[in-house]
């Protein structure tokens, strides 16, 4: 996931400052945290739009890891 161009680590901590102060990595709070409340993992990824999109995704899905997955 940090490979991919959609998730930017220093956005998502300016933009959800709570998850510098959990002690795991961007990447790490999103996959464990913040994609189930709905947080983007960065400016070009919408997560809550994701979602409404694909319907199949169950709440304990990543919106980000379904889409990288499914474009492979």
């Amino acid at each position: 996931m940090n490979a991919s161009d959609l998730f930017d680590g220093p956005w998502y901590l300016r933009t959800y400052p709570g998850a510098a102060g959990s002690g795991a990595s961007p990447a790490l709070h999103y996959l464990r945290r913040g994609a189930g409340s709905g947080k983007d993992p960065g400016p070009d990824f919408d997560t809550r739009a994701y979602r409404r999109q694909h319907p199949e995704l169950g709440s304990k899905d990543n919106p980000l890891v379904h889409h990288l997955r499914s474009r492979r």
